[in-house]
């Protein structure tokens, strides 16, 4: 089994939530992370290689549970922050010293009706921003925005990408990646809530485009966008599901380029890995019968994460149970790693507390454009879920290492 570490045990119950944020930086021979603390706080710790916490500092005050940060680091060495809102604007600092905290600059606001950022760069330093945005009214449809920052100029005023099915709730992922020459690659799903709740709230489709170097959104079959804001029928769908409810994950770039990414089926279990062809259709393999017998038992339950190693496997990072219920109590960690057409070369799991406390909330490593790790780092939390989005929980931030 994976041997873990407490980084501390004044977390809240979303304290390495959500999956579209990076919460690792490396730096040197050791790493910035961040977690949401038990008040709420934004910290960022630096980390020494045994998993000793340094020194923490917060930057950010949040209101409720899905205030948690992200982090991403330029070439020039300069960590940036975003902190995360529910419906409000994000707090975006950075600094070249973040253990001295008079080093950080003044908090400015980025986006609006903000929730769940997506925090990238590319090697040219620019910043790349996506997230939820939620409307002002039950009538108006929900979506994705995104925003950029080039070096030494002020945020751009974001743009409404993408437009959902139906107004009301929705939960579209947006999970972002950058390539090693500009390009950078989106992930969504398309959530659909029906009004008088005719239908369960539910994953219709997930879809990816990417900006190209010279700044033109395509479809993934190469189609450019014609018409913003995007809306499914302009889309290719992926893993469209008459009566499922496909959940993404993260997005990840294989060596020579090509996107993947993984996702859970809420409603039945099934967890796929695809991955785009060369010919820019996707390839969709299912991990959930590999799983099983490697772990028999247990059942995926909840979206998974991917990254991929300097030998170009594909690692996923999730979170099992007796049952598909999110932050069942017996809820541990796993590791398997895959080639490119989702055959399982390894499984194993990360050591669990003790019995009834679930370890949950895993979010991997998501290195800089171009680097491929044999190793990566993966934050999770546990500890028991709380009720709604301000509570008392408190929960463990773990620190694992899988390759």
């Amino acid at each position: 089994m994976i041997r873990a570490v407490t980084l501390t045990a004044q977390g809240c119950d979303r304290s390495t939530a959500y999956h579209q944020a990076n919460k690792i930086v490396r730096a040197g021979d050791a790493l910035w992370v961040t977690w949401l603390s038990e008040d709420y706080r934004c910290i960022v710790a630096e980390v020494a290689p045994d998993g000793r916490v340094r020194g923490e500092v917060p930057v950010s005050q949040g209101f409720d549970n899905h205030c948690g940060g992200a982090l991403t680091r330029t070439p020039d060495g300069v960590l940036h922050f975003m902190s995360g809102s529910h419906h409000l604007g994000f707090i975006y600092r950075s600094s070249a010293a973040p253990m001295r905290p008079e080093s950080w600059s003044l908090p400015q606001g980025v986006g609006a009706t903000a929730t769940y950022p997506s925090f990238v760069h590319d090697l040219q330093g620019a910043l790349h921003l996506a997230h939820r945005r939620a409307a002002a009214d039950s009538a108006t449809p929900w979506g994705v925005n995104w925003t950029w920052k080039v070096p030494g100029e002020p945020w751009r005023k974001s743009i409404g990408l993408l437009r959902m099915p139906s107004p009301l709730y929705t939960y579209p992922t947006n999970a972002l990646v950058a390539a090693p020459d500009g390009t950078l690659h989106l992930l969504v799903e398309w959530y659909k809530t029906w009004p008088n709740n005719i239908c369960e709230a539910r994953s219709v489709a997930v879809s990816h485009l990417e900006r190209t170097p010279a700044g033109e959104w395509r479809h993934t079959d190469g189609r450019p966008v014609r018409q913003y804001p995007v809306v499914i029928e302009d889309c290719n769908l992926l893993l469209a599901r008459a009566q499922g409810n496909p959940r993404p994950g993260n997005v990840a770039l294989l060596p020579d380029g090509r996107p993947c990414f993984a996702a859970w089926d809420q409603f039945t279990g099934e967890t796929v890995l695809a991955v785009r062809r060369p010919d820019r259709t996707w390839q969709i393999a299912d991990l959930t019968a590999g799983a099983a017998a490697c772990d028999p038992g247990h059942l995926f339950n909840s979206h998974p994460q991917i990254a991929v190693n300097g030998r170009g496997e594909i690692l996923l990072v999730a979170s099992r149970a007796p049952a598909r219920e999110w932050a069942h109590p017996g809820s541990r960690i796993v590791r398997l790693a895959s080639d490119d057409t989702g055959r399982i070369l390894r499984y194993d799991s990360i050591a669990p507390g003790a019995p009834g406390i679930p370890d949950w909330l895993p979010n991997i490593e998501k290195p800089a454009p171009g680097v491929y790790p044999d190793r990566f780092h993966l934050l999770f939390q546990r500890g028991n879920r709380g009720e709604g989005c301000i509570n008392t929980a408190r929960c463990e931030v773990m620190l694992a290492t899988v390759e």
